[in-house]
């Protein structure tokens, strides 16, 4: 539909992926946490975002901004039982 038209896809599957690139591929944490950043701005709603992003801003050890974005995507997405456990891990609850 919109190939050679210029457009962008910014829907939060497509810039996770390109976010989850950037981590594993690319080795680029802070570059994966902007995008994320970025995919969140652009879709606030989207509860797996917050938990990738959580889960990048873990890896790159910082627990407290990992802990704030595994609780927004609860908050969104309260009975996700991947991101109830990554926030118990994060916690030091298990």
């Amino acid at each position: 539909k919109y190939y050679g038209s210029g457009a962008y896809d910014f829907r939060p599957f497509s810039l996770n992926a390109v976010a989850e690139w950037l981590a594993h591929d690319r080795k680029d944490l802070e570059g994966a946490i902007t995008m994320m950043q970025f995919s969140i701005e652009n879709n606030p709603d989207a509860a797996d975002s917050h938990a990738m992003l959580g889960h990048m801003q873990e890896a790159k050890g910082d627990k407290a901004a990992a802990i704030e974005s595994y609780k927004k995507a609860l908050e969104l997405e309260p009975d996700n039982p991947r991101v109830q456990q990554a926030l118990k891990q994060a916690e030091g609850r298990e």
